[in-house]
């Protein structure tokens, strides 16, 4: 949907994610850091689940990136 804004602008496809996400939108602050909770861990043994992944500031193995705010997506991809 970000593309489909940028075309209708008249601008090029965003391509190769990363390098916008971690520098453009991360600034924007297009994406909510999850702070808060874990992931389930993998089945394991006799424990069945091993701990999960915690949710931290910044980026993190349970949440990634955080959440996108679409609006706030769109005004970094036109910028």
């Amino acid at each position: 949907m970000v593309n489909d804004a940028r075309l209708a602008a008249g601008k090029k496809s965003l391509g190769f994610l990363n390098p916008w996400l971690y520098g453009a939108v991360h600034k924007a602050g297009a994406l909510h850091d999850i702070m808060l909770g874990a992931s389930h861990g993998c089945a394991s043994g006799l424990l069945k689940t091993t701990p999960g992944w915690p949710a931290l500031p910044g980026w993190d193995a349970a949440t990634g990136l955080g959440s996108p705010d679409y609006p706030a997506l769109v005004k970094a991809a036109l910028q």
